[in-house]
């Protein structure tokens, strides 16, 4: 039985109901995005983040377990994640897909942990085409409450220039693999620097295109493995910048740089597809 001024969510074999609230008052104001609360300063040789160190941080579930992958959150109804994190997802049935807000330590509940179902998985049209449209879009059921200072969607960077990035304060995030020098339970991060064009081309050469950017933390901090879809951050006048999710890299996850999926080359799709506006966040000079 529906309740007046509630969304009721049942699915197949779940133990259980999710009963939300939709209010208005849990948006913060339209257009919002990059900013955080936390400005402190292990992904392989890192540290444990603190408390809304990184608010568009998301993860990525089915039935509830954590699955191994990142997304970002960059509207209260929309993510954006790599493509083949959903290449078997679902919207629906025992499988159906999940992310979190406000996950920090996935060995307890601290109580601003927020699951939201997927109602749509966009990936990119070329993803099964080519290796180099590592990207897709998920549309959420309902909106993220991001009345705390905990969730924040990112923003979205413009594009205009392919190295505009390089030499500014970047850090990578996620729950991958630390190759034993961190809890993967705890969200990690890790400063890194992003590579220009050619220093990614001398690395892997016609294996990476300008759909991708290159980043490294030095010669062991990387991203690896089960931190694919999650958000390579970047600070350009105090506001935070989504430039790429993780996608791929060195089989080692040290020595080469970490490869990402490059959001300004795809930024025009996502605005056609999600509909936001960036115009008030766009990156000048």
């Amino acid at each position: 039985m529906g309740k007046c001024g509630k969304l009721n969510i049942f699915y197949y074999n779940n133990n259980g109901c999710v009963i939300s609230t939709i209010q208005n008052n849990h948006l913060k104001p339209s257009g919002e995005c990059g900013v955080r609360t936390a400005h402190s300063s292990r992904v392989v040789h890192g540290d444990a983040a603190p408390p809304g160190q990184w608010p568009w941080m998301l993860e990525i579930m089915y039935k509830g377990k954590y699955y191994g992958c990142g997304a970002v959150l960059l509207s209260p109804t929309w993510a954006v994640t790599a493509g083949h994190c959903v290449r078997t997802a679902k919207t629906y049935g025992p499988w159906t897909t999940i992310v979190r807000s406000g996950e920090l330590d996935r060995h307890s509940l601290s109580g601003r942990e927020r699951d939201y179902f997927v109602k749509n998985i966009i990936k990119h049209p070329r993803f099964d085409v080519d290796d180099f449209h590592d990207i897709a879009l998920l549309e959420l059921l309902t909106p993220v409450d991001t009345s705390s200072d905990y969730v924040m969607p990112v923003c979205l960077p413009t594009g205009h220039a392919i190295d505009e990035f390089v030499n500014k304060e970047c850090w990578a995030s996620g729950w991958g693999e630390t190759r034993g020098t961190g809890d993967r339970m705890k969200l990690q991060q890790v400063q890194m620097t992003v590579s220009s064009v050619a220093q990614c081309h001398a690395a892997y050469g016609n294996n990476v295109t300008t759909n991708q950017v290159c980043a490294s933390g030095g010669a062991t901090k990387q991203v690896c493995n089960g931190d694919s879809g999650s958000p390579l951050s970047c600070r350009v006048n105090d506001r935070w910048y989504v430039v790429g999710v993780v996608s791929w890299g060195d089989n080692n996850c040290h020595g080469r740089p970490s490869v990402f999926t490059r959001i300004s080359e795809f930024t025009s799709w996502i605005q056609s597809t999600t509909g936001i506006d960036v115009t008030s966040t766009a990156l000048i000079g």
